[in-house]
């Protein structure tokens, strides 16, 4: 972190999808910060505003159970933050080849032609036959951000309970 600038550094081995980044920030305003691309380096090194708090990973927790109030809290701006996303349109020009929607029909596929799996389980042959039946309808819905990394190394926190910010869109 440089104290001076209020920029924390990150240093990527692979490119930030920006337009993804620019679409999470429209969204969520101040929890995504706003990246800076430096050019010039071996690595791929951005730029970010500091987020006020902690990592979650970092945050010292009591041996006690934390109230139930504080974990309802983080819980509650958790779900505000997915939900903030579930009505705005993601943009065409944003979609990403590889997401979860543009990949459901061929993974669903070959699920259903892998013997191996139809052996350990046949009804989850079945059931991956009524979602293939199905998967049809994610193009009647508009697509929109969906962040899939809740891990504790990319929420950022105050005191355990309000969530500050959250970090790494590599898989939105």
């Amino acid at each position: 972190m440089t104290p001076s600038r209020a920029k924390m550094p990150q240093f990527r081995l692979q490119r930030l999808y920006e337009e993804i980044l620019k679409l999470a920030y429209q969204i969520h305003a101040d929890l995504v910060p706003s990246v800076t691309f430096f050019d010039g380096f071996l690595l791929l090194v951005y730029g970010t505003p500091v987020i006020p708090g902690q990592l979650h990973i970092s945050q010292v927790f009591s041996l006690r159970a934390p109230p139930s109030w504080s974990v309802s809290s983080f819980l509650s701006d958790l779900a505000k933050f997915v939900a903030k996303s579930a009505d705005r349109p993601q943009p065409e020009s944003s979609y990403f080849s590889l997401s979860y929607t543009q990949t459901a029909r061929n993974t669903l596929l070959k699920l259903s032609r892998n013997e191996a799996f139809e052996r350990i389980e046949p009804l989850c042959r079945e059931k991956v036959l009524g979602l293939l039946s199905k998967v049809s309808l994610l193009n009647e819905m508009s697509p929109v951000l969906s962040y899939t990394d809740f891990a504790k190394v990319n929420i950022v926190a105050i005191d355990l309970v309000n969530v500050t910010g959250v970090i790494d869109f590599d898989d939105a």
